[in-house]
């Protein structure tokens, strides 16, 4: 993905957080299961933005996490967008799709 693309996606993660797991460009699902073993930078970046701007909107600015919760969001995020394109490529309902794509809620259990 060029770096204009990466941009473009970051700006929506800044924008949309709450946008569902089923408003993502296929794009950007098909880029985080080609990621090799773990999140790029730019899927990291992402995830940290989105998830960050989403903690905002659901609890208030200002929200602090810990270093280690954040690694941890980012990790189950990517992991749901591996399979949210998985389920996309094979055409079978996900049961994520109705879901906000930047929240880590219910991805520990």
């Amino acid at each position: 993905m060029d770096a204009a693309r990466e941009e473009y996606y970051l700006q929506l993660a800044q924008d949309r957080p709450n946008m569902l797991c089923s408003e993502v460009p296929i794009e950007l699902l098909e880029n985080c299961l080609h990621a090799s073993d773990e999140p790029t930078e730019f899927l990291s970046n992402l995830f940290r933005l989105g998830h960050t701007q989403w903690l905002s909107n659901k609890y208030g600015q200002g929200v602090q996490v810990s270093k280690d919760r954040m690694n941890n969001a980012i990790i189950v995020l990517w992991l749901r967008a591996c399979r949210l394109y998985t389920s996309h490529i094979l055409d079978r309902l996900d049961a994520d799709w109705k879901t906000c794509f930047f929240s880590d809620e219910g991805l520990y259990e």
